[in-house]
């Protein structure tokens, strides 16, 4: 499937911030806007393999969205490494599950965005379950 990029990102921070709204709007046409259209492209999801290339992440997005509740996403201690054409983010997603009362640990995760002709787009995402205790103030579920 051709993609078609509807959305270019003058920041990484501006392309990280639209890459959680359609993760927590689960808008698959919003979240493939994000991902570099390249055969490189990795996304690895919590206790996941890898998989690569933009079709296949898109894929994985789009059963994720089918099967997934409503969820609220708060970022936390995000750590930014910017060089030449790359940037580097490292952070916790805390989810909340809509009606789910138990809070779970938060979620660490890498995103690489890169440099392109048609602005900064992600190249790698990658999620992992912790054992960092959740914020106390906030229901927090493990969910992607």
């Amino acid at each position: 499937m051709a993609k078609v990029r509807r959305q270019e990102y003058a920041t990484p921070d501006e392309a990280e911030k639209a890459f959680y709204d359609a993760f927590e709007e689960r808008n698959i046409s919003h979240m493939m806007d994000v991902w570099e259209d390249d055969d490189s492209s990795v996304c690895i999801h919590p206790l996941t393999g890898h998989i690569s290339g933009w079709e296949s992440i898109r894929k994985s997005w789009a059963r994720l969205f089918k099967h997934s509740p409503q969820i609220t996403i708060k970022t936390s201690d995000c750590r930014r490494t910017l060089a030449n054409n790359l940037a580097v983010h490292t952070l916790y997603e805390h989810i909340h599950v809509q009606g789910d009362k138990f809070p779970q640990p938060a979620i660490i995760s890498t995103n690489i965005y890169q440099l392109t002709q048609s602005g900064w787009h992600m190249i790698l995402h990658h999620a992992s379950p912790t054992t960092q205790p959740s914020n106390k103030d906030e229901d927090i579920r493990t969910l992607h």
